[in-house]
């Protein structure tokens, strides 16, 4: 309609309505652009808060793991140590299993205990991929990065150390062994040894990274109340599996109490 009225004026060489229906033309394109910004902004947003709760709860079940594996230093390395010992021992004798009941559904028990925690990246690559996570800052995409990529890795290096314990198994059966055997399986225990050095080396810069980003102000008190809670049961879990060598999960960021 506003095309044709153009038409009329530009032949009748009514240059005044022909310069008025420009400005209109542009005024309407203008707005329209405009609308469709504003549209595409607030999805944008709608989408990061999603990506955001979503990114948080892998964050802090993450973190709690790390706050876990680092819990355990003690324990592993008690562990590994007396069983390195006792293979290079003159006579041999059948290891005991390990005092952690929580897979019973195992024929034969493990004589080295390890979580096996189910550590989260995907959603983080999944929103990245999307181009959903456009309201972070360029710090904390990088910290995040770095976090989650270590995440992937404990990952990995967990399923490792899960088959290496496994070999560990006969242990707690055979009779005898030979200086073969010995060497053999002292090497399993090394290769675990030095799979959880990693992880808890990983697990200290993933806890560093969350502590420096997040302050209690992030959450909402039911949010803070139930990390909290987490906290604790993990914590006493932990301590109530592997005892005394277990060190009780702390983190500064839920203290109830000014730092």
């Amino acid at each position: 309609m506003l095309l044709r009225r153009m038409i009329t004026h530009v032949k009748a060489q009514n240059w005044t309505a022909v310069a008025l229906d420009f400005v209109i033309v542009v005024i309407g394109v203008g707005v329209a652009l405009m609308a469709e910004q504003w549209l595409s902004g607030s999805q944008q947003r709608a989408e990061f808060k999603v990506a955001e709760h979503s990114l948080r709860a892998d964050v802090f079940s993450n973190y709690l793991f790390a706050k876990e594996r680092i819990a355990l230093t003690k324990c592993r390395r008690q562990n590994l140590r007396d069983i390195a010992e006792r293979l290079q021992t003159p006579e041999w004798e059948p290891l005991p299993t390990g005092q952690v009941r929580s897979l019973n559904a195992f024929v034969f028990p493990a004589i080295y205990s390890t979580p096996s925690r189910p550590w989260g990246s995907r959603i983080w690559d999944a929103e990245l991929n999307r181009g959903s996570l456009s309201g972070l800052s360029v710090d904390q995409r990088a910290r995040l990065s770095l976090y989650f990529y270590g995440a992937q890795t404990i990952g990995d290096l967990q399923t490792q150390i899960l088959d290496e314990s496994a070999s560990l198994k006969s242990l707690a059966y055979l009779t005898d062994l030979t200086a073969t055997d010995r060497a053999r399986y002292l090497d399993a225990v090394m290769r675990i040894d030095n799979s959880s050095a990693v992880i808890e080396l990983i697990a200290h810069q993933m806890v560093s990274i969350v502590d420096d980003l997040q302050t209690d102000e992030s959450y909402s008190d039911e949010e803070l109340a139930s990390m909290r809670q987490g906290l604790s049961q993990l914590s006493s879990a932990g301590q109530g599996a592997y005892g005394d060598c277990y060190q009780p999960l702390e983190a500064p960021f839920l203290s109830e109490t000014p730092s």
